[in-house]
């Protein structure tokens, strides 16, 4: 959605410049949606996860119990944001007077996608999860060629003006990561 020059978290009233076809349709998807009535919101989230279907953790988590090495970008950045977290954030917007418009929701604090796993993995290996590696190396942005749409060094969402709207702050991306990593893997 984000071109992602800026080097600190974006608000909702920054420009959207997408870089990609997939960025593009997003923004079309919003445009659309408040367009169509005043009171519209469109809730912006970013690295998505949960257990309603695989994500990014559980690509990782699979890759460490197969595999001895493993590797994640190092140098893009975002907010992992969990779905239980985004079911829980959306009621409480019922019960406020909140106009039309975009709103961002992530968990707090920003990583990349190497820091990302590396926290996944050691949570999974503090709750015994087997595992082949123990780390996760590093991979660089330009180096991804197979991808097929080009993605923003950094795409942080600031989620102050929810914490304005509902007096509540999103947990750290941390906590949420270790909360998933407890309910779904401790399990396995």
């Amino acid at each position: 959605m984000f071109d992602g020059e800026k080097r600190q978290p974006y608000i909702e009233s920054d420009s959207a410049n997408p870089i990609s076809i997939y960025g593009e349709s997003k923004r079309a998807g919003e445009k659309l949606v408040l367009a169509a009535l005043d009171r519209h919101l469109v809730v912006r989230v970013s690295w998505v996860f949960g257990p309603d279907r695989p994500s990014f953790i559980d690509a990782m988590v699979k890759r460490v119990q197969e595999n001895a090495e493993i590797d994640a970008v190092a140098d893009k950045f975002s907010t992992p944001t969990y779905t239980l977290d985004i079911a829980e954030m959306l009621p409480q917007l019922f019960d406020l007077d909140v106009k039309g418009g975009i709103l961002h929701f992530a968990d707090v604090g920003e990583c990349s996608w190497q820091e990302y796993a590396q926290w996944a993995l050691d949570c999974c290996q503090r709750l015994g999860v087997p595992m082949k590696a123990k780390t996760v190396g590093a991979l660089k942005l330009k180096d991804m060629k197979n991808w097929v749409a080009r993605r923003p060094v950094y795409s942080v969402l600031s989620s102050a003006k929810y914490t304005e709207l509902t007096g509540v702050s999103p947990r750290t991306w941390h906590d949420a990561v270790a909360d998933y990593i407890r309910r779904f893997y401790s399990k396995k």
